[in-house]
């Protein structure tokens, strides 16, 4: 038995049914018949699609698919392809023949009642790194672009080449924001730029205090005043306060080191205080009470 182009041999039955080949041996002692099976075979192309990387498994073949393959199966079988995207890569669905079946789900199947054509989409994934700068504290987020950033915490999001993300930097009190730089520069000193993920991307945003190491004031007053390192503040009170004053010392936010334990008493004029334990960068809030 010879099969022609696109089918195969299958077997012998009836008083062939012994033979294991295409040809078959009988011995005509009585009227015999003979017949022979032959099946179609039908060719699935499987296609990579995409900027991305990864692998297709496909059952019942067992080989997995790497770059585009050609398998062959038997009419009517079910074929089962398992799309696998690579590290930096995103699946991004079926198209061609298996696009019914599974429009977006890693698994597809197709049933080979002719020849077919399925194309997996992989997608390049590309990480975005926010990076906060400055002497100031603030947060970036993001806006509709999933995964969200919200930085605090998640600082680095991957995104399919080019995604267009909104970031939005929000300073926290006194701190203002003075600009992005990076990916970012081309957004200025405005604190909402849009930046394409086409690449690996890093975007810088400044938070800055207007520093202050030494300042006087007229008690009895509270203040919040920034700082850096150990700050000095002069006390004037030689006419509103005559008996001295007594400073309190509440670190607020930035601060490294612990709040003062108690006051400061002073009854010379001015009195200058640095009280230990504020240090770093941030913010002192000062209550000055006369004596």
């Amino acid at each position: 038995a010879s099969a022609l182009a696109g089918s195969v041999f299958s077997g012998w039955t009836e008083a062939c049914a012994g033979a294991t080949g295409p040809t078959a041996t009988v011995t005509m002692d009585a009227a015999k018949s003979c017949t022979a099976a032959f099946t179609r075979r039908f060719e699935l192309a499987v296609v990579f699609g995409g900027s991305g990387a990864g692998t297709i498994d496909v059952t019942p073949s067992g080989t997995p698919c790497t770059t585009n393959c050609n398998p062959v199966f038997d009419s009517g079988a079910v074929v089962t392809l398992t799309a696998r995207p690579s590290a930096n890569s995103q699946f991004g669905g079926w198209s061609g023949d298996c696009a019914v079946s599974a429009s977006s789900q890693t698994v597809a199947t197709v049933t080979m009642d002719a020849a077919k054509r399925c194309v997996a989409n992989f997608l390049a994934t590309f990480s975005l790194t926010i990076t906060k700068a400055g002497n100031g504290q603030g947060s970036v987020t993001s806006g509709e672009a999933t995964p969200l950033i919200d930085c605090g915490a998640v600082c680095t999001a991957d995104y399919v080449e080019g995604t267009n993300v909104t970031l939005t930097a929000s300073p926290l009190s006194p701190a203002v924001f003075t600009g992005w730089s990076g990916d970012c520069a081309v957004g200025a000193a405005s604190p909402t730029v849009q930046v394409s993920v086409a690449a690996v991307t890093g975007c810088i945003a400044t938070f800055d205090i207007n520093i202050t190491t030494s300042q006087t004031f007229n008690p009895p007053l509270q203040s919040r005043l920034p700082f850096s390192d150990f700050v000095t503040v002069n006390f004037n009170y030689e006419t509103s306060a005559p008996n001295g004053v007594v400073v309190t010392v509440h670190p607020l936010i930035g601060t490294l080191g612990e709040p003062a334990p108690g006051g400061i008493v002073g009854k010379s004029a001015p009195l200058s205080a640095t009280p230990s334990g504020v240090k770093g960068i941030g913010v002192a809030e000062f209550t000055v009470n006369p004596i």
